[in-house]
């Protein structure tokens, strides 16, 4: 009976094993085709459209700023401050991101961080603060009768922080 019960688990273990290496045989039977399919995508020019296409990580990031202050300032806010970050390597591709600080309204914000995310090259935006303040103006009123002709008028205005990254291809495009 002792000896029973080790061949049993023995025989589980084995039967688990053989499992696992018929998984791992249909992986390695795919990997030719996998490899493939990312050869294809590699040299894919529409794919291009995708990634940050300067010939420097520098190059990039400069572009990464000057578009987010336009985008920015098309869209109502007003950018604050931008910097660089460091470039990261992942899977054969750089990431290059900034730093972006910015203030404006609601809908300012929003449209902003839209059009980052929408467009191309593809941009991922990350970490984001945003602190709100209410502000309060002094607008004259239609009718000067009313209250002394001025009304108070308050809006919320807000700073956002955040950081936007692309991808650019090892060594440039």
């Amino acid at each position: 009976r002792y000896w029973l019960g080790f061949r049993q688990h023995y025989a589980e273990a084995t039967e688990q094993l053989q499992d696992r290496l018929m998984r791992y045989q249909r992986l390695i039977a795919q990997r030719p085709l996998l490899e493939q399919k990312l050869g294809e995508v590699r040299e894919d020019d529409t794919v291009d459209a995708y990634y940050l296409n300067q010939t420097s990580p520098t190059l990039a990031a400069t572009e990464l700023q000057r578009r987010a202050g336009q985008v920015v300032q098309n869209n109502g806010g007003s950018l604050t401050s931008s910097q660089i970050l460091p470039v990261e390597e992942e899977d054969g591709f750089s990431k290059v991101g900034i730093r972006v600080q910015m203030n404006g309204s609601v809908d300012a914000l929003n449209k902003a961080l839209y059009v980052l995310e929408s467009t191309r090259p593809t941009v991922f935006i990350d970490n984001v603060q945003i602190r709100a303040r209410t502000v309060r103006q002094r607008v004259p009123r239609r009718s000067a009768q009313q209250n002394g002709g001025v009304e108070i008028k308050t809006e919320i205005q807000l700073t956002a922080q955040f950081e936007l990254a692309g991808y650019m291809r090892k060594g440039g495009n």
